[in-house]
């Protein structure tokens, strides 16, 4: 994920020598796919589910731009004739976190009424869900935000055009890496609890939920236009892919969403309806819960039963049939 941050200024320095100024480019994070451990939604409260996840590594890498003149104090040491001389560097910056472990825990308050109102209809198309969702939270905030590291990467700056500013600037990166690493390792749990969380709850969580912001509100119920006419639904339309439908003589624009056409019926093709899959996932464990055995089950009860008196027959006074302990095997 990246960021525009070609506006701000992230550092500023005026001394006898320079003036000094450092503004972020672009800031992308790196490493969200080395996450080895998801485990979401673990209730510890009434209302509070906690998530715990953790990645391998997590790094930044920015797009920098800085900006040395001379200095324009009275004190200053460099004598120049013009204010305007500067020099400009666009520089990389990698920083990262090595085995980042975070918890967290986020409260919800539900309302009831609101999700007992929430339609089939207005959730048929995968965009409606997350809104509709959001909609019935009537508060929500981060309480707790635990992330431990167990070691920071090594930081680097690249791109400088000038060898004297990659010299300073890379000293003085290795100099402040060495004086502070302990004590961000040891500053990162309160850091991320008392200065992050709060951020990252007004800015996600309460902004996600508010309900003055028209982003959040469910969707109405839709009128699947052209199709008023016939309350029946098309199961091409429903569940074969658009362009499916249209081959096949609907209409082939999605009119009941594209939850079933688009998602849903494309996952079960592939991962749950083919026959070795089906039988793994579904099959042997369901005849082995029935009959103790894979493949096999066993309807121990009377599956059929009839019984017939008569005194009119000479063949028979008396007829009992009956259907059971039926075994089916090699499901």
């Amino acid at each position: 994920e990246s960021a525009d941050l070609s506006s701000d200024v992230v550092y500023e320095s005026h001394n006898p020598v320079t003036r000094t100024q450092v503004h972020f480019d672009s800031v992308r994070m790196v490493g969200l796919d080395t996450l080895h451990k998801l485990q979401p939604l673990d209730v510890i409260g009434d209302y509070t589910l906690q998530n715990q996840l953790s990645w391998e590594y997590l790094g930044f890498e920015i797009q920098a731009t800085i900006e040395m003149m001379p200095s324009t104090l009275s004190n200053s040491i460099i004598e120049s004739s013009t204010s305007t001389v500067r020099m400009l560097e666009k520089v990389a910056i990698f920083v990262g976190l090595n085995e980042v472990d975070a918890e967290l825990s986020i409260l919800s308050l539900i309302d009831q009424n609101l999700l007992r109102e929430i339609q089939l209809g207005q959730v048929l198309d995968v965009d409606n869900i997350l809104p509709c969702l959001l909609s019935t939270i009537l508060h929500a905030d981060i309480t707790s935000l635990s992330v431990d590291v167990a070691d920071v990467l090594t930081p680097s700056m690249t791109g400088f055009v000038s060898p004297g500013m990659d010299r300073l600037f890379s000293s003085t990166m290795d100099a402040g890496f060495l004086m502070y690493e302990r004590i961000v390792l040891d500053a990162a749990p309160q850091f991320f609890q008392e200065r992050v969380r709060p951020i990252l709850s007004d800015a996600i969580v309460k902004k996600a939920v508010s309900s003055s912001d028209n982003s959040v509100a469910c969707a109405p119920r839709p009128t699947w236009s052209g199709l008023e006419s016939d309350r029946r639904i098309d199961f091409r339309d429903l569940l074969l892919s658009p362009l499916d439908a249209k081959s096949a003589g609907a209409t082939g624009r999605e009119p009941y969403g594209n939850i079933f056409s688009s998602y849903a019926l494309p996952y079960l093709k592939e991962n749950v309806f083919q026959g070795e899959l089906f039988n793994e996932g579904f099959v042997r464990p369901f005849t082995h819960s029935r009959s103790g055995a894979e493949g096999s089950i066993v309807f121990s009860e009377t599956l059929l039963g009839w019984n017939h008196t008569t005194l009119s027959s000479i063949i028979y006074d008396s007829l009992v049939v009956s259907v059971s302990e039926l075994r089916i095997d090699n499901l």
